[in-house]
């Protein structure tokens, strides 16, 4: 009987274990985490304050790849804005277009906004890295990539 005992308290004990464990866990939030929306992503730039991406397809057939950022007041002198614009047909993505443009700050906000006449019956989308830099020095380096447009 006092086995019987011992292996009933230690299987209570492991079990006691397992579930406070599993409550500290889940406690707190990592520090990756948004103390506004949870799962969302915090990120910090020296330069950079933000950007952002869209892909559109206008009429006429032309591809709209905009890219648009702001930056910390006084902290980058220019963007660089490397842009591919790729299209695919299904089963894999090839790039159609690429730019690659040096844009001065102007009022802390830079915006790159092209076109490219693309065709029917394919999905784009474009890859981007924004640089920044502040007397010749990088900054920061941005990589994203736009929602896939099928036309």
């Amino acid at each position: 009987m006092e086995r019987n005992s011992k292996k009933s308290i230690v299987f209570m004990l492991a079990v006691i274990l397992v579930l406070v464990s599993t409550v500290f866990s889940y406690a707190s939030d990592g520090p990756s985490q948004a103390d506004s929306e949870k799962n969302a992503a915090t990120y910090r730039w020296i330069g950079i304050n933000t950007v952002t991406g869209t892909l559109d397809i206008l009429s006429g057939g032309k591809a709209n790849p905009i890219v648009r950022g702001t930056t910390h007041a006084g902290e980058v002198d220019y963007v660089n804005v490397a842009v591919s614009l790729k299209r695919s047909n299904g089963s894999s993505w090839s790039t159609i277009k690429s730019w690659n443009q040096n844009i001065t700050i102007s009022l802390n906000k830079f915006t790159f906004n092209e076109t490219y006449k693309v065709g029917t019956n394919y999905s784009y989308k474009y890859t981007a890295k924004v640089n920044s830099y502040k007397d010749g020095v990088l900054l920061d380096t941005v990589t994203f990539e736009s929602k896939i447009i099928p036309y």
